[in-house]
């Protein structure tokens, strides 16, 4: 027969289950403590630590803003040279074909100087023959001709007619003559044509200046 269990004998069996499982469970260790006396000083050693730490990194930000604006600098510096060195290669390209045939109208410019020589020499037209006209007629035609083509290159005559004002940058005086016919400070004569190639002066004018 079973005997049953009353509440007394519940409760005494409780109370030895939970003793067995407090005797099983390990003692806490004990969190280790410090002085009270060695905590003022540990948090001022964690504050200069800190301190000096912010200090480091506002010196590393420093240097490194000051490297950026020196970097900043070197690369507007050099933009502004590659900026320069276009343009100045656009414009001695831009030169380098505009005055590609210098070269050869300056050699050229002798064959004119012949023809006109040859013009300058012909004797009036009542003492020259109908051949000798045509022939004048022909180199005069030859000479304006060739004029006329090199225009469509750039290449112009320097003006140096009587009359015209002096201009040292475009006229080279050879002597000072007297004369009513020009003010004075003007061309009396040319004796030499003057040329340019697209406004460059490739020779200047020979000139006689009235005093």
């Amino acid at each position: 027969m079973m005997v049953e269990r009353t509440k007394v004998d519940e409760l005494r069996e409780a109370l030895e289950q939970r003793k067995t499982r407090e005797e099983r469970q390990p003692e806490p260790v004990p969190e280790p403590t410090m002085p009270e006396d060695e905590r003022p000083q540990m948090m001022v050693e964690v504050s200069a630590s800190a301190d000096d730490r912010m200090a480091q990194l506002e010196e590393e930000v420093r240097c490194a803003q000051s490297e950026a604006a020196a970097h900043h600098e070197r690369l507007l510096r050099t933009l502004a040279e590659l900026e320069n060195y276009r343009k100045r290669a656009e414009r001695e390209k831009s030169e380098a074909i505009t005055f590609a045939n210098e070269r050869l109208l300056k050699e050229f410019m002798v064959v004119l100087d012949h023809l006109d020589e040859a013009l300058s020499h012909v004797p009036p037209q009542n003492e020259c023959s109908d051949v000798l006209l045509a022939f004048v007629e022909g180199m005069s035609l030859t000479f304006r001709q060739c004029l006329t083509i090199l225009q469509k290159y750039g290449f112009e005559e320097v003006p140096a007619e009587a009359g015209t004002v002096f201009d040292p940058s475009i006229h080279e005086a050879v002597s000072q003559v007297d004369t009513e016919d020009v003010k004075s400070g003007c061309i009396a004569m040319r004796q030499r044509r003057g040329y340019a190639l697209h406004g460059r002066l490739l020779r200047a004018a020979l000139v006689v200046v009235a005093k």
